[in-house]
């Protein structure tokens, strides 16, 4: 052969192994596998649920945002694109250093890390890991996977029963315990001789004492950084020492949809074993059963058309109007406050409650497109449904199906941990009784049975081909499944309290505990959520306990109360200075056993977002669709806000209410004119049989009272039977 042959030849030698060392390896078939895989899930078309929540405007909003946020887009998926390369290289690794280990073990000789059986071997292990990661996140978070694995049904629902309800979290530690050990230690026959080995090997170390002593020393460190507890221990002892008497701080706990029934012990043992040492107020409602509105009146004192706050996506000039809160001015006083919350507190970032911490997912559009994007990612979820994957990609807060109490009880307690002692008012919201009602392992499985098989198993879930109302099957079910989520905020806001005691800041803590509206729950076909009607009370009715430890008259008060009546107490159990007006009234009085007086509440509902089966159409206007009633705000963070020229007609079509202890009347405009309901509570608490023709007087009472309230706001005026805003006409019959 020619010299100019043999330097091809060796050339072409030098480049495949080249290529082997770089290509042919763990980490790098691991990379490419996870990133293959990722791109198989992203790049499919809408998921039936997103054109079931988008509606008819679906292939519309779709083909605005492709070409309108198409920079974002390929931005975001870049970046999980290089997060799944990032996933298969760990993977990879750790698969390589098993191998290692296995060879140092079983005393073999090192095999070739690279190469075509190498990279093999690599990839069967990164396809194994990755399995067990994703059955392992399956098996916490069913509700994440239901969608895709029980709602598909055949192989793929018996893969999520059997990782959910089967083998379990536990079972699947106990599965990989078991397949490392084998893997590295070799069948049970091959054990005698490495336990000599390890003789040997531990006699060599005692021969060297000062590397003995480096590794207990190690192992020392390592227990003790595990067992002992996390943060500042010394607020206690710096409590316990202070003469002076601190002020009290206020520690707010309260979950979405919290209904006021589920306060007891059978569901919420820790919250209501909590609000049995207070004052616990059974007739408390809201006035807006929508997340956002309702806050900002509960710590405002005003009502909703007076702070301005009218539904959860305020146009600019509505959410940056300065607004006087409770946290404001507790924070002017000194006060540390916080919100810690996740999916349904968003609105906690739109508008500027006065809370110098904010720990709420974020509002902007781009926002939305990374949580859609997250979402259709199922090869990373097992990896981002965690504290370190949260903390890369925070947009999962926004996720619903996500939404796991420990996860915000966490971010609370760390930043318990880090008070220097100042007094506090932290406000801790969880999402997880939200819709679609999606509580995390164990607790899905607390209050259901095991042998239901219907497509509601895991969440409430919105996919094409599955009936908008459940049958009753289904109805007990998610009922079921909404009592597992309360357990599970439940749990988290136990762990909450037992920091608050070991920092020794329980007894000088007002704590609340509350909702910013209730749940209906398929009550008399009334559909479930809130927001959209105000028959019944589930919606409206919240829980309200205020357990000051200065106060020991535990007792429960039944006179009607409202959440706009939450800052006026707590200014005035606090000491601090309220503003000039406020239209509620402080409940102190109560906590020291004074009588409270029932006074006639309001309530008007939000923004009808799409169909709800459980409102008559003869009792609403149309609803708008989506691309109407909502649009962009591109100059301040694309945020979703109601379309200007939509505002006016949300506000027209709103149902209103005013009830006091016996009677309930029900304002609600139609293309057609207004239709009254007065209900009867003292016989028809359920609020099933319309009798304003047979009490007339009432009705008329009542009206009047109504009027008066619906006029003091001062965007709407009376046109005839109508309440309308101000320069618009009574809508054409």
């Amino acid at each position: 052969m020619s010299l100019l042959g043999r330097l091809a030849r060796t050339k072409v030698t030098v480049d495949r192994e080249l290529f082997s060392r770089i290509f042919l390896n763990a980490p790098v078939v691991g990379s490419l596998y996870i990133g293959l895989l990722y791109l198989s899930f992203v790049l499919d078309p809408l998921v039936p649920a997103d054109q079931v929540l988008l509606g008819r405007d679906a292939k519309e909003i779709s083909d605005y945002v492709a070409i309108r946020y198409a920079s974002d887009i390929e931005r975001i998926g870049v970046m999980l694109g290089l997060f799944a390369l990032a996933i298969g290289a760990a993977l990879g690794t750790i698969a390589l250093l098993l191998l290692v280990l296995r060879d140092r073990v079983q005393g073999r000789v090192p095999a070739r890390r690279t190469g075509l059986k190498a990279a093999t071997i690599g990839l069967a292990t990164v396809v194994g890991l990755h399995a067990f990661a994703l059955l392992l996140s399956m098996s916490k978070w069913p509700q994440i996977y239901a969608a895709r694995f029980w709602s598909a049904g055949g192989t793929l629902a018996s893969i999520e029963v059997f990782a959910v309800d089967g083998i379990r979290t536990r079972g699947l530690w106990i599965a990989l315990f078991c397949a490392l050990v084998l893997f590295v230690f070799g069948l049970p026959r091959a054990w005698p001789s490495i336990a000599r080995r390890a003789v040997k090997a531990t006699g060599r170390l005692r021969a060297k004492p000062k590397a003995s002593l480096v590794l207990l020393a190690s192992i020392v460190l390592a227990i003790v950084a595990v067992v002992l507890p996390r943060g500042d221990a010394g607020r206690r002892k710096q409590a316990a020492a202070s003469p002076a008497k601190r002020r009290p701080s206020v520690l707010v706990i309260a979950t979405d949809g919290f209904r006021a029934d589920r306060l007891r012990p059978e569901v919420a043992p820790r919250l209501s074993a909590v609000a049995a040492r207070g004052t616990q107020f059974d007739g408390a409602y809201v006035e807006i059963a929508r997340t956002l509105a309702s806050w900002t009146t509960m710590l405002t004192g005003l009502h909703p058309h007076t702070h301005g706050v009218r539904s959860g996506f305020p146009r600019w000039e509505q959410s940056s109007s300065p607004i006087d809160s409770l946290p404001a001015r507790l924070a002017h006083a000194g006060y540390k406050t916080g919100v810690f919350c996740d999916s349904a507190g968003e609105g906690f970032a739109r508008v500027d409650l006065g809370f110098q911490t904010v720990q709420a997912p974020n509002v902007s559009f781009t926002s939305v497109l990374t949580e859609l994007a997250i979402q259709r990612s199922l090869p990373l979820l097992p990896f981002i449904q965690t504290t370190p994957g949260r903390a890369v990609f925070p947009d999962m807060d926004r996720w619903g199906h996500g939404a796991d109490p420990r996860f915000v009880a966490d971010k609370a307690i760390d930043a318990l941990r880090k008070l220097n002692d100042e007094p506090f008012f932290m406000l801790v919201f969880f999402s997880t009784t939200h819709a679609p009602y999606s509580a995390p392992s164990p607790y899905h499985r607390r209050f259901t049975r095991p042998d239901y098989g219907g497509p509601f198993r895991y969440d409430k879930t919105v996919v094409a081909g599955i009936p908008i109302m459940p049958n009753a099957a289904d109805t007990v079910h998610i009922r079921q499944l909404y009592d597992g989520a309360m357990a599970s905020v439940d749990d988290a806001a136990g762990s909450i309290l037992d920091e608050l005691t070991r920092l020794g800041a329980d007894d000088d803590t007002i704590v609340v505990i509350t909702s910013d509206h209730g749940e209906t729950l398929f009550e008399h076909d009334r559909w479930h959520g809130h927001g959209d009607h105000l028959f019944g009370d589930e919606s409206l009715h919240i829980p309200l306990a205020i357990v000051d430890p200065r106060t020991t008259s535990p007792h429960h008060d039944k006179a009607l109360v409202s959440g706009i009546d939450l800052a006026p107490t707590l200014y005035e159990l606090l000491g601090v200075a309220p503003p000039e007006h406020m239209e509620g009234r402080s409940l102190a009085g109560a906590l020291r056993g004074e009588r409270v007086t029932s006074r006639p509440l309001f309530a008007e509902t939000e923004l009808l977002l799409g169909m709800n089966p459980g409102l008559p159409e003869s009792l609403t206007f149309p609803a708008l669709g989506l691309n109407h009633l909502m649009e962009l705000d591109i100059e301040h963070d694309s945020r979703i806000v109601v379309r200007k020229d939509a505002f006016d007609h949300t506000l027209l079509v709103r149902h209103r209410m005013v009830r006091d202890e016996r009677w309930k009347l029900i304002y609600m405009p139609t293309p057609k004119g207004v239709v009254y309901k007065l209900f009867d509570l003292a016989s028809d608490p359920e609020e099933l049989v319309d009798v304003a023709a047979k009490y007339p007087d009432e009705a008329e009472r009542l009206r009047t009272v109504l009027w008066s309230w619906m006029l003091e706001d001062p965007l709407m005026t009376r046109d005839g039977e109508f309440l309308v805003p101000k320069g618009t006409h009574v809508p054409a019959k």
